[in-house]
């Protein structure tokens, strides 16, 4: 009796390692088929992360392109280039300081006209290379008295800025001059939007004053 009891409890004891067995292979199973399905949910999530950069690259590049073609370049700032006609000219008085842009041939210029006691003078230079374009000058004498100062130069950006915020943010500086009118130090300054629409603002240097203001239709 004693023996077939022992021969009961170890057959049931097999067969509990028998589903034991059997449970942990199931379960390495499923767990190899998870460890699968990751690897392969992982290497999908990297192949679309691969486009989605290579996507990003593209539109980054056209829209680099695009900008390179809505506008000039400028390393040139306005300070310098007041700066080197006074190298190229000492003891000349500049009277009108002007800057533009020709989308064109993509070439951006600062013009600098200036006298001294025998001669006049008008100067272009290239504002991306700040290569001298044009030197000029003429023997006559002048009854101006005018002197625009490397200090009159600090209000322009902020002009320029205010003029902007009147005619749109899709507005394009184009040109600007400092020039002087009856004594008053004036500032022009000229933009143009992609459709070709342009707005022109004059104001007082000194005071800031809004002089003129013509925005096409």
């Amino acid at each position: 009796m004693k023996k077939i009891i022992g021969l009961a409890l170890s057959l049931i004891l097999l067969s509990a390692c028998a589903k034991n067995v059997t449970n942990t292979n199931t379960n390495k199973n499923i767990n190899n088929t998870n460890n699968k399905m990751d690897a392969s949910q992982d290497k999908e999530l990297k192949n679309n992360n691969n486009r989605n950069n290579k996507t990003d690259n593209i539109n980054n590049e056209s829209a680099s392109d695009k900008n390179l073609t809505k506008d000039v370049n400028v390393n040139l700032t306005k300070e310098d280039a007041f700066k080197k006609f006074n190298d190229l000219h000492p003891n000349t008085n500049i009277n009108e300081f002007s800057f533009s842009k020709d989308l064109d041939k993509k070439l951006a210029k600062y013009e600098v006209e200036a006298y001294d006691q025998e001669r006049e003078y008008e100067v272009e230079i290239n504002a991306t290379d700040s290569s001298i374009i044009r030197d000029k000058s003429k023997k006559e004498k002048t009854s101006s008295t005018a002197i625009i100062l490397a200090d009159m130069l600090g209000g322009i950006d902020d002009l320029v800025n205010k003029s902007i915020a009147q005619a749109g943010q899709d507005y394009l500086l184009k040109d600007y001059s400092l020039y002087f009118d009856d004594g008053i130090s004036k500032f022009d300054v000229e933009l143009e939007n992609s459709q070709g629409k342009e707005a022109e603002f004059t104001y007082n240097l000194e005071s800031g004053e809004l002089l003129e203001k013509d925005l096409s239709e």
